[in-house]
């Protein structure tokens, strides 16, 4: 007979990472009996599981009380991933339906921002991007020359036309980009500069 006080549910965030089953889970169990008690307390969020719904199943299956506490911080998606990805073993086809998970819930995010979060190269997130917009799973967001990394550069080019010159003299100029994305110009801005003549010094 179970002593547990409380049915909680998981909540959806909470889903982002697979169930633990089989002999890792019996592991789990025997580690919880063997102590009596949670080590590490479960976390709740709207009244569900945000994180810990296999310690919280462990704790049923041991019949021991387990511990809670409410997050109170503002990006639970953030939460979970810091709490579960350095400590669970994904196999590679987990970590691409935890990518896609994270794309749904988060697609403003930069690939190189999911990367860091679920320990994937930004690479390997834009093409599982791709293929989830190919598919219609994911509006298909701005192409930005700063897509992946947040940061580039914009180049301009400056003509100026000195009056004592037939054609114009072309160089360049590189101006950084805000450090947030943003949309690349149809086309470069041309500034025309008139240079005035140079003095002329006589010899004596």
């Amino acid at each position: 007979m179970t002593i547990l006080s409380t049915d909680l549910q998981p909540h959806p965030l909470g889903e982002l990472f697979p169930l633990i089953e089989g002999p890792e889970f019996d592991a789990l169990v025997a580690d919880i009996r063997k102590h009596g008690k949670l080590l590490f307390p479960i976390t709740t969020y709207e009244g569900q599981i945000l994180d810990g719904r296999n310690r919280y199943r462990a704790c049923r299956a041991a019949n021991v009380e387990p511990k809670f506490e409410s997050y109170a911080g503002d990006d639970p998606t953030g939460f979970v991933l810091s709490a579960n990805i350095a400590r669970r073993h994904l196999a590679p086809e987990q970590k691409r339906e935890l990518i896609r998970k994270v794309l749904q819930l988060k697609p403003e995010l930069s690939n190189r921002q999911i990367g860091e979060q679920t320990q994937a190269s930004h690479p390997f997130v834009g093409k599982v991007r791709g293929e989830m917009e190919q598919a219609g799973q994911l509006e298909t967001a701005t192409r930005t020359a700063c897509r992946s990394s947040g940061l580039g550069a914009r180049r301009t080019w400056l003509i100026t036309a000195p009056f004592f010159c037939d054609s114009p003299v072309k160089s360049s100029t590189v101006q950084p980009l805000p450090s947030r994305c943003a949309a690349m110009p149809s086309s470069a801005p041309t500034v025309i500069t008139p240079v005035p003549p140079m003095p002329v010094t006589r010899m004596s």
